[in-house]
């Protein structure tokens, strides 16, 4: 039988247990979440070298802060945002998030800081949700600072006129840094659960080396199309295309398309007239043997008349040259008598125009008074890259000699009663009076400015008027100046290429049976495999996608007729966005094929799924840790 004494006994080391209990309780309760991050944040501000990198990376966001203002290219302000953030969250954030979670998850376990608090009836699970919670706060802090210095001094310097292309930038550096510091903090956590500090240091040092590879097949795959072709069959003969060169024409059409490109209005215009009309490079300029336009031409011609760029003048122009010295004639028959035509006599030409192309200041006039908001866009853009072109080019005139001839020739009168050419000395004889063409017109503009360019022209069309003489200099550089009819032939000459390329290749079957057409589908369908399992490539990709570029610097080079470079902007290590050309039932290639890819935010879900999937598994297994 029990005594009554030990009953008493008993019954008091029950109760203070269940006091003992109680009180844990309470004091469980007592320490917040809130008190314990505050804890231990006080704990992280008393390392040093904790501090120095924080003021290391706050250094360097304002270094580029400083710096990102002065730039008066957009297109430079996105090569060194690019840079800076890949910097920034390859190196500095990821060493952050490193070193706070073996902060937290390793020094302190080693040297029991995390038992003794554990010890005071701290959960484990409100331990690792508040380590959680402070890395990631700690993340978020310097990307937000980050973050509002670049606005803010970007703002200042440029007397807060804001630029869409940072804004869009810092914007999606701060969405895609919040989910990639999350999906980063996850990785690291659950390494340092799972593994030691040095197993879990040579994963991430991996993961860090390949964040800065993840672009490289990309740029082999570029590499290796650049030298390679796909055939088409176009009626009885072949058409061989660059593959880059195909690339490069549907991605021009993807930006024309969406109004990304500089001077969109005119550039989405002339495309859509170009992508309609029958017109290709091979045939854009062609005349008869008699002088006469083609129906491409004349669709051209009449293009820039609905705009408004034609003079309505009801009568023809009428041009005369007097008293002038000729120093050679077109070797043909009409001049072969040397008694009337000869390098000593002078001459007078007469020769008229049906219409012209307005000058500057009347553009200007007629987008004063054109009430349609769409033609005010167009011209507008006319104008604007007429200025720009004259400004960029030393000579617009000399430079675009060979952009005179086509309109010239269509607005020429091929008449001997409107247009001819007379030796003053001689004028009583009928053999002193010739027609003067419009080819003789071309051949005297060109030999002005170019002194050789006769070389490789026919020569019946020869026209040489001898140098130094007044009256020719104020003609060709007063006269026969049409700066806007020089712009609408350079634009002309911009997009046809491109244009060509793409109506080509959408139109006529490829040559499925060729080498480099093989070696282009295998190539591009690896790339693919490798997009889909390569987490660094899909999730970067979201960056590049959705930050955009500066699409207003997106233009061809000045002096090529249709050289435009739309990859400059991108940065060598950072992942793209591309894509396989669809070929369809026909063997045509897909219009749309620039839309062939998968969106990247597709993969940017999955990795914060499997993050959120790795952190709970990270949590019942530090539940289960043996931190003595």
């Amino acid at each position: 039988m029990v005594s009554r004494k030990n009953k008493n006994n008993i019954f008091k080391k029950e109760e203070f247990k269940d006091k003992l209990d109680k009180n844990s309780h309470k004091l469980l309760k007592k320490v917040g979440a809130l008190k314990l991050i505050y804890f231990c944040i006080k704990i992280l501000l008393y390392e040093k070298s904790f501090l120095i990198y924080i003021l290391i990376i706050s250094l360097f966001s304002l270094s580029i802060a400083f710096t990102l203002p002065f730039f008066n290219n957009q297109a430079l302000v996105v090569k060194v945002f690019d840079f800076y953030i890949l910097i920034y969250i390859s190196s500095f954030l990821f060493i952050l998030i490193l070193k706070t979670s073996n902060f937290f998850l390793g020094r302190k376990v080693e040297d029991k800081t995390i038992f003794i608090v554990l010890s005071n009836q701290i959960s484990r699970s409100k331990y690792f949700i508040t380590q959680f919670i402070i890395i990631i706060l700690v993340s978020w802090i310097n990307i937000l600072f980050s973050y509002t210095i670049i606005n803010i001094l970007y703002l200042a310097f440029s007397e807060f006129r804001t630029r869409n292309v940072l804004v869009l930038k810092t914007a999606t550096f701060l969405w895609f840094s919040f989910i990639f510091s999350f999906c980063l903090v996850s990785l690291i956590i659950f390494l340092s659960t799972i593994a030691s500090s040095q197993v879990s240091l040579v994963i991430t040092t991996l993961i860090l080396s390949f964040s800065f590879i993840a672009n490289l097949p990309l740029q082999f795959l570029k590499s290796k199309e650049e030298s390679e072709n796909i055939l088409f069959s176009r009626y009885s003969s072949t058409q061989a295309y660059n593959i880059s060169k195909l690339y490069e024409a549907f991605d021009l059409q993807n930006y024309i398309k969406n109004n990304k490109i500089k001077y969109n209005n005119i550039s989405y215009k002339l495309n859509d007239f170009l992508l309609n009309s029958s017109a290709t490079k091979d045939d854009f300029s062609s005349f008869d043997e008699n002088g006469n336009p083609s129906e491409i031409v004349k669709e051209r011609f009449n293009f820039w008349n609905d705009l408004g760029l034609i003079s309505k003048n009801n009568e023809n122009y009428k041009y005369k040259l007097t008293n002038i010295k000729v120093s050679l004639f077109p070797k043909i028959n009409d001049f072969n008598n040397t008694t009337y035509w000869n390098s000593t006599d002078n001459y007078d030409i007469s020769f008229e125009l049906k219409n012209r192309f307005i000058s500057i200041d009347e553009l200007s006039n007629l987008i004063s008074s054109t009430s349609n908001e769409s033609n005010k866009k167009i011209l507008s853009d006319i104008y604007n890259f007429t200025n720009n072109i004259i400004k960029q080019l030393y000579n617009l005139q000399k430079t675009m000699v060979t952009e005179f001839s086509d309109f010239i020739r269509y607005l020429f009168i091929n008449d001997i009663k409107n247009s001819f050419i007379i030796n003053k000395n001689k004028s009583a004889d009928t053999e002193s009076i010739k027609q003067f063409k419009a080819s003789y017109l071309i051949s005297i503009y060109k030999q002005f400015f170019l002194k050789d360019g006769l070389s490789s022209s026919n020569p019946t069309e020869y026209f040489v008027l001898k140098d130094n003489q007044e009256v020719v200099d104020n003609f060709i550089k007063n006269d026969m100046y049409f700066p806007l009819m020089l712009s609408a032939r350079l634009l002309e000459e911009y997009l046809i290429d491109p244009v060509s390329i793409y109506k080509i290749s959408t139109n006529f079957p490829v040559i499925k049976n060729e080498a480099d057409y093989y070696e282009y589908l295998s190539r591009r369908s690896l790339f693919n495999i490798f997009t889909y399992l390569s987490p660094f490539y899909n999730i970067w990709s979201n960056y590049t996608l959705y930050s955009g570029y500066s699409y207003n610097d997106f233009w061809f080079s000045p002096y090529s007729e249709s050289n435009i470079d739309l990859t400059y902007q991108e940065n060598i290590l950072l992942p793209y966005i591309t894509y396989k050309f669809v070929i369809n039932n026909n063997g045509i290639i897909d219009k749309e094929s620039y839309l062939n890819y998968i969106d990247p935010y597709i993969f940017l879900i999955i990795a914060v799924l499997l993050s959120t999937i790795v952190v709970i598994c990270s949590y019942y297994k530090f539940g289960k840790k043996d931190l003595d």
